[in-house]
């Protein structure tokens, strides 16, 4: 009910850990799952990150989470992104699109051309890189599979999950 006027969650990752395991919560798990606004899930404190990715697949939410990954890593972190598709050149034309994007905005970033990913692929490069948050359209999110959830409570870094902006309504008469 909260989050229908916020503009951004913050939710801790885990409730109980089961053993040694960290379990993703409850409440992170259906807001992750059906919440209509961006979400930002971690089990450390917020703090600037130093290395911010950005999983890019020319979405609209893949824009959306490109502009929020430049906005939120200053020019001291490192922005890398993680360029997907099918194909080859599929990943090249992605890549000059956002090149010419950052270029606009005055911004760098390194990339890194990855074939069809799934989160648990995303998560690997993410430990590897010693990424400090991972930035993903809601779409990537949504259209690999039910057990995405599950790998959050392995990731090893924060998720930040891009939603659609909303459309601003119009006036009443």
């Amino acid at each position: 009910t909260a989050s229908l006027e916020a503009d951004l969650l913050v939710l801790g990752r885990v409730s109980r850990p089961v053993g040694r395991r960290l379990r993703l919560g409850s409440t992170a798990r259906t807001v992750l799952q059906q919440g209509s606004r961006a979400v930002l899930v971690t089990d450390k404190p917020v703090k600037t990150p130093n290395v911010v990715m950005v999983a890019f697949a020319g979405r609209q939410t893949c824009w959306q989470a490109l502009s929020l990954a430049a906005s939120l890593s200053p020019p001291s972190s490192q922005l890398i992104i993680l360029v997907l598709g099918e194909t080859e050149a599929e990943r090249q034309a992605r890549q000059q699109e956002t090149a010419v994007w950052l270029d606009q905005q005055q911004r760098q970033a390194a990339f890194m051309p990855i074939p069809q990913a799934n989160l648990l692929q995303l998560a690997r490069v993410v430990e590897k890189e010693q990424g400090d948050l991972l930035v993903l359209g809601s779409e990537l999110f949504e259209q690999t599979n039910e057990e995405n959830p599950n790998l959050l409570a392995d990731l090893a870094c924060a998720l930040l999950l891009s939603r659609p902006f909303p459309s601003p309504q119009p006036e009443a008469k």
